[in-house]
């Protein structure tokens, strides 16, 4: 006897439950004015923003709260104090004795919460006793959407699967919930009769619609964990507290909380990322190498620049040395340093020993800059024609070199006469001496004529009268038609003659007349011809 009875009492509290079950009814829904509880008491969102305050007039303890609710709620003895988010559309109410309800603020006039508000949300509960007959039962099919939201009649969990539902109910007026997390409560009640009832139900999700981009080209949108996009996304999310970020290898995170209402649109703009750096540094004891990354010419040292971690193909050149290729990897707050030494090529070590003054080194320049590579001799040292203007033999250049350098000189004649001038400010050396006057002779032309150099006449006499001075036999008609002429000195007819008679027995005897006598008589154009006519003697 006490085991029926133990197992008729739950079956007893049951129908007790659905005969008696109660709902919520809304009366009003209003901001306070004069109440500035939400000002003096206020709680902030996770933006930092005050909520808005509602109390709910409820005398009955142990209801709970769904929607944007922030932190706990208090519970006064007379009323709810409720602290939801700016922009609060909604509040869900759930109650052990009551029949769950959703309220919907636009119902009653007013939109949404607002933020530093107070509002009063006044309810009554309403006992309801299902009016059914046993005698008599129909039948009720219920199609329910989302199909794993849960179905209760009367308050108790209907028996079904996949959102169908088929069942036999008494005759009379029933209660039936539907509600799923995340969605609106529907709350309705169905007549049953002699004619089959289909009830379809068509749960309201809670969502708010989101808008995300990143100007950071390929970053990964990501929301509560899961990837949504690539630069931007948008969808929608379900309200309450949600944490956006935009990933991308090697760039700092970036990363927002925020608290989602229902209903709202939302939009979250990242700037641009900031990649994740470390420092390469590159130096070199020659000035203004030329520093290339992943084959791109990015400045000249000494360079410093913050790089995005990763590798990279560096290269460093300069003119006359051979490049300097290193794979570098740089990670973060690294500091790399590259202080390497360039290597010359055959021609830079010609180079570099012609500016430290090495009268071969120069004399080669010379040659190279005049005749280029190929007119050298080839298959032998380009030095071994000038052993014997060398005291020092330790270091020679062969045409392969200069080939396999891919050495490609062309022929200047401005930097001809440049590496010229500079071997004859040295005129003690026995290489200089057994060269000096035939290449005197040939900077006199270029400045005279101005053939390949600015033309200037001081020059011109300067190199014509060295030229004379070493006795190449040309040059005294030169230096007597600089000073007949007053071309880069002083006009003198007499200093003229004089030079034309320092050695009389190189020329034809004959044109040396003829000049001399148009010095005398001052006839320029027979001076010119004659200086022609010696010049062209053999």
């Amino acid at each position: 006897m006490s085991k029926r009875l133990f197992v008729m009492l739950p079956m007893i509290f049951m129908a007790s439950f659905i005969l008696n079950a109660q709902d919520i009814e809304v009366k009003k829904f209003e901001p306070l004015e004069k109440d500035q509880t939400a000002v003096t008491s206020p709680r902030k969102d996770i933006n930092g923003t005050v909520c808005g305050l509602v109390k709910v007039a409820l005398k009955e303890p142990g209801a709970e709260f769904e929607g944007n609710v922030m932190g706990d709620v208090q519970f006064t003895g007379s009323e709810y104090l409720v602290y939801m988010p700016n922009g609060s559309k909604r509040l869900g109410i759930k109650h052990p004795d009551y029949l769950p309800t959703t309220i919907v603020f636009a119902d009653y006039g007013t939109k949404k919460v607002a933020s530093s508000t107070t509002y009063e949300l006044k309810v009554k509960v309403n006992k309801k006793k299902a009016k059914v007959d046993d005698s008599k039962k129909g039948m009720a099919v219920f199609n329910i959407k989302p199909s794993n939201a849960m179905l209760l009649i009367d308050g108790q969990i209907a028996d079904g699967a996949g959102g169908a539902y088929t069942m036999s109910l008494p005759y009379g007026t029933h209660y039936y919930t539907v509600k799923l997390k995340d969605f609106s409560i529907n709350n309705q009640m169905v007549k049953i009769d002699k004619n089959a009832k289909t009830i379809n139900v068509d749960l309201t999700e809670f969502f708010t619609k989101v808008s995300i981009s990143c100007k950071t080209r390929d970053a990964d949108i990501i929301v509560n964990g899961e990837q949504k996009g690539v630069g931007r996304w948008e969808g929608y999310i379900l309200p309450g507290k949600c944490t956006i970020e935009a990933r991308k290898e090697g760039f700092h995170l970036l990363s927002k909380t925020i608290e989602l209402m229902d209903g709202e649109e939302t939009s979250v703009d990242f700037q641009g990322m900031k990649a994740i750096t470390g420092t390469l540094r590159v130096e070199n004891k020659l000035d203004n190498c030329e520093v290339y990354l992943n084959g791109k010419k990015v400045g000249t040292t000494p360079w410093v620049i913050d790089l995005p971690i990763g590798e990279y193909e560096l290269e460093i050149k300069h003119e006359n040395y051979k490049p300097l290729k290193r794979t570098l990897k740089i990670s973060e707050n690294q500091d790399v340093l590259i202080n390497e030494n360039l290597n010359p090529t055959s021609f830079g070590r010609l180079q570099i020993r012609a500016e430290q003054g090495n009268t071969l080194a120069i004399r080669l320049l010379v040659d190279l800059y005049r005749y280029g590579v190929e007119e050298i001799v080839k298959g032998e040292t380009v030095t071994s024609w000038l052993d014997d203007c060398i005291e020092d033999n330790s270091w020679s250049i062969k045409i392969e070199d200069l080939q396999n350098d891919n050495v490609n000189i062309e022929r200047s004649l401005s930097k001809e006469i440049y590496w010229t001038k500079k071997i004859l400010l040295d005129r003690n050396d026995f290489c200089v001496r057994s060269w000096l006057n035939n290449e005197s002779y040939h900077l006199m032309e270029c400045f005279l004529t101005g053939n390949g150099i600015k033309q200037d006449f001081s020059q011109s006499f300067f190199w014509a009268k060295i030229a004379a001075e070493d006795n190449w036999w040309q040059s005294n008609a030169w230096v007597a038609w600089h000073y007949y002429h007053g071309r880069g000195v002083d006009k003198n007819v007499n200093s003229a003659l004089q030079w034309l008679n320092k050695d009389d027995s190189k020329y034809n005897t004959c044109n040396v007349s003829i000049l001399k006598n148009a010095i005398i008589n001052n006839q320029g154009e027979w001076m010119n011809k004659a200086i022609l006519d010696l010049l062209n003697e053999d």
